[in-house]
């Protein structure tokens, strides 16, 4: 939780890592210049002429450069960082003393901010190259000077070498574990969020449909008694009785939605077993019954007597899906079920004017919706009937061969697992 707010507090925008790496490295280069001046004094450590001036110098212009340049939005420029700060730290220990010089030890703190910030690879690949740097630079001594030390100092400088191999390796892994399990629950508390946030949507819809369906009633069941009053007048011309019975009878299919909605408001969230032929079935009386112009052409490949678990709002769900795909298109939108691998595939596609932007924008999204565009309460609360009764939503935006037209391909595909016919 410490590393999850510390990386939360130092690192709020995306170049943020990399510019506290070039501060802390900035000023581990002045700390380190004063130190090599002091160093003239007291000789504590082996200074090989003006280089690690040099390094110092070098490492301090190209910090500046990165920190006011657009350098920082360069891919993989995290790990670049890391891997020089790597490279000059040996660079100065290799002026100064070598592995004498207790200043390798930086490598653990690269190790660490690797370990926080990068993948697990990255991570990975930062220490290891730590590793083998300051095995090298162990070996170069060790042929070049081990002679004059001690036998008490060499066995020093080992366990140095030793303690930096094993401590490195621990920070790494118990970090990047660490880190893992952090980013883990970042994903599991955004989709709890979203999942929130549509229940919250989802009753507001309800409630205002509700709202709605109450409100509705009086003014159809006056304007019915107005066209039964009409019925029953025997002078009136023929054309207006018949204007008469057809709004009654548009009036009673009024009534008799807002009644299966009341229904469906009432009954139990609880799956029950559906024939895939049954299902295939309603929504061609559906259309049948609505003489829609531009009804789907359906496509039952063979799926027989297969079931799925679901119930009535999944067909109204699926209806809505279609009813868009109907809206969009110019033509009449194609309806296929496959099974495959007890998997049950319906694809709704059709031909659209919309370009693919505007789709991904409206697409699943509680949003007002007309004729021209569609894709929009009604995919949302279509989406989210199916995932909560265990199926899958996806589209999929295919550009149309023809160079000549700007149409594109629409394809829903709703997929929902199949059970047993024995359930």
């Amino acid at each position: 939780m410490v590393l999850h707010q510390l990386k939360r507090s130092l690192f709020d925008r995306p170049d943020g890592i990399i510019k506290n790496i070039l501060m802390l490295r900035m000023a581990l280069i002045v700390i380190s210049a004063g130190l090599l001046i002091a160093q003239k004094n007291t000789d504590l450590l082996e200074v090989r002429g003006n280089w690690p001036f040099v390094v110092l110098a070098m490492m301090m212009a190209w910090s500046l450069i990165a920190f006011k340049t657009a350098r920082l939005q360069q891919a993989n420029s995290l790990v670049r960082e890391l891997i020089i700060d790597i490279s000059w730290v040996l660079a100065i220990a290799y002026t100064t003393g070598g592995t004498s010089n207790p200043f390798i030890y930086y490598y653990l703190v690269i190790t660490a901010i690797a370990a926080v910030t990068l993948t697990f690879k990255q991570a990975w690949m930062i220490c290891a190259l730590g590793i083998m740097l300051y095995t090298a630079l162990l070996i170069s001594d060790s042929q070049q000077h081990f002679a004059h030390f001690s036998t008490d100092y060499r066995v020093h400088l080992v366990a140095m070498w030793l303690n930096y191999l094993a401590g490195t390796i621990i920070t790494c892994f118990f970090i990047t574990n660490l880190m893992r399990l952090i980013r883990q629950q970042e994903f599991q508390l955004s989709a709890a969020r979203e999942e929130n946030l549509k229940n919250e949507q989802l009753i507001a819809l309800a409630t205002v449909a509700a709202s709605t369906v109450h409100n509705l009633a009086t003014p159809i069941s006056t304007v019915k008694l107005i066209a039964e009053d009409i019925l029953e007048q025997q002078s009136l011309p023929e054309d207006i009785k018949n204007d008469a019975l057809l709004m009654k009878t548009q009036l009673e299919r009024c009534f008799s939605t807002m009644k299966n909605l009341s229904n469906l408001a009432q009954q139990s969230e609880d799956l029950k077993p559906v024939s895939v032929s049954d299902i295939v079935e309603s929504i061609k009386e559906h259309y049948s019954l609505q003489k829609i112009e531009q009804a789907p052409v359906i496509y039952d490949n063979a799926c027989g007597k297969q079931k799925i678990l679901s119930n009535e709002l999944f067909y109204y769900a699926l209806i809505n899906l279609i009813n868009n795909a109907i809206d969009s298109s110019n033509e009449h939108p194609t309806l296929a079920f496959n099974t495959h691998q007890q998997q049950l595939t319906i694809t709704i596609e059709n031909q659209s004017e919309l370009n693919a932007e505007q789709i991904l924008v409206r697409w699943g999204k509680p949003k007002t919706s007309n004729k021209e565009t569609g894709l929009g309460i009604g995919s949302f609360l279509a989406n989210s009937t199916i995932e909560k009764q265990g199926g899958t939503v996806g589209l999929e935006i295919i550009p149309v061969e023809d160079t000549t037209k700007t149409d594109v391909t629409i394809r829903v595909t709703v997929s929902f697992p199949i059970i047993s016919n024995s359930i």
